[in-house]
């Protein structure tokens, strides 16, 4: 996990081209990988997401949903991958669950979609943000890292004879 205080955001127009909460756009949603939701379970999880009040963000190429990112305001908690909950001392913005389509990687669109979410997290008045990434996913950590993030926490997990063991460190 990583934090960026409100202070160090550069507010720039990069990201602009990502619209924010399109519906059209998350019906342009199509599965790359065997373990990802089917396109109803998709649309079912992101309205409960948008009723909730998060935002997603969305870019879409030749009808399909190439990029889609999400943003959460004032936030006390945010979850892991692996089921830890990592706890704020006070509300943060999180920014979350970033994807993009095989065929569109390596060209700077989650870049783009921190840019745009962290502008708009500063503007809605979040102090501090929030972002998590695999420690295996070095192309995230990457760019959360140029971007200005800085380490915050960890999240563990251990497997051992049919029983789960999670820890947070920081």
């Amino acid at each position: 996990m990583y934090s960026l205080p409100a202070s160090r955001v550069t507010l720039t127009g990069v990201g602009d081209e990502l619209r924010r909460d399109a519906v059209d756009d998350l019906r342009c949603y199509r599965p790359s990988a065997r373990v990802d939701p089917s396109p109803t379970e998709f649309l079912t999880r992101a309205r409960e997401r948008l009723d909730r009040g998060q935002h997603v963000y969305t870019l879409t190429a030749d009808g399909i949903l190439v990029h889609y990112s999400w943003l959460e305001h004032g936030a006390l908690r945010c979850g892991s991958d692996f089921g830890h909950e990592f706890r704020f001392e006070a509300p943060a913005a999180v920014l979350w669950d970033d994807y993009t389509w095989p065929a569109a990687r390596g060209r700077g669109l989650q870049t783009r979609a921190i840019l745009r979410r962290l502008r708009d997290a500063a503007a809605g008045g979040a102090g501090t943000m929030i972002i998590g990434a695999v420690a295996d996913n070095l192309v995230s950590r990457h760019n959360i890292e140029k971007l200005g993030f800085t380490y915050w926490a960890s999240g563990w997990v251990r497997y051992r004879f049919g029983r789960v063991q999670r820890w947070i460190t920081d």
